[in-house]
């Protein structure tokens, strides 16, 4: 554990000061990696893959008739993706979902390509973190980023299903076990309850997938038990990044003025470097906690 100097005395440092200083170490060393530089590549290919992988996903649940499954996940995109998205998205769940099966399955195949750009940039900003050189082959690298799009992708869709199906899972199951009559509503607690219980697994989701990518995509062994800091710290980051740049965009950031009809796109391509530099800060800081810690 860190110490500091207390007179004659050597004094643990408390919890707080120990954040802090693995922060501050962990943005110094991705200056250094030239994290903020490898973002960009993530940001680009991600959103390359952004509108196809949306496209995929309204194609699929046009096929299965899931409208009310497509507008809950389009309102929660629109909380999500920066102001000025909304209309792109609410166009890809509309019309683009219209194509045939053949045509739907090439598009999802060309979108987990697409998506695996986006991490191949983020496995090079955790190996720059672990000072490893690109020592994976190009086709095993390519066969690990599809990898962890899909590792990625399952538990995402389990905690958006979760989200959109979990009022009627919840009464269907308490009027199976006869808590509740057919028919009859749930009690507000019992909502409120459920819904904080949904939310945090939702959260948990996202943390879960953040460590596979620490655990998987550096070429270097890692004790699975020491992703999860860097996991939980970039997921409240990415939290706040994103509720603040969504309030930056709809009062000072005017993309649409400054740059017209690509203004959207503009916007969607800071929102995703931000998460680009946030997963790989959350790397760094795994990286420094581990050298603290072996100190």
């Amino acid at each position: 554990m860190p110490l500091e100097s207390s007179g004659l005395y050597l004094t643990p440092l408390s919890p707080w000061k120990r954040f802090w200083g693995l922060l501050r170490g962990a943005m110094v060393a991705s200056l250094e990696d030239n994290v903020f530089g490898l973002a960009k590549g993530a940001a680009y290919s991600g959103l390359l893959a952004f509108f196809p992988i949306l496209a995929s996903l309204a194609a699929i649940l046009t096929q299965v008739k899931a409208d009310a499954v497509s507008r809950v996940i389009s309102r929660f995109l629109f909380e999500v993706v920066p102001p000025g998205s909304e209309d792109l998205i609410h166009y890809v769940f509309t019309v683009k979902g219209q194509r045939p099966v053949a045509l739907l399955i090439v598009a999802a195949i060309l979108s987990v390509w697409g998506a695996s750009g986006a991490i191949i940039s983020l496995m090079e900003g955790f190996e720059a973190a672990h000072k490893l050189p690109s020592s994976r082959p190009f086709l095993e690298n390519r066969a690990v980023a599809v990898f962890l799009v899909v590792i990625a992708f399952l538990p995402a869709i389990g905690a958006s299903a979760l989200i959109v199906f979990g009022n009627r899972t919840e009464s269907a199951i308490l009027q199976w076990l006869g808590f509740l009559p057919r028919g009859e509503d749930l009690p507000w607690s019992v909502i409120l309850l459920s819904r904080l219980v949904r939310y945090l697994l939702a959260f948990a989701t996202v943390v879960f997938v953040n460590g596979l990518l620490y655990y998987f995509g550096p070429n270097c062994p890692i004790r699975f038990k020491r992703v999860w800091p860097g996991a939980f710290l970039s997921t409240i980051v990415w939290l706040l990044a994103t509720s603040g740049f969504a309030w930056y965009v709809r009062n000072m950031g005017k993309y649409n003025l400054i740059y017209g009809s690509i203004g959207t796109f503009i916007a969607l391509l800071v929102w995703l470097y931000l998460l680009a530099v946030i997963a790989m800060i959350g790397c760094e800081f795994n990286v420094i906690r581990d050298q603290v810690d072996a100190a």
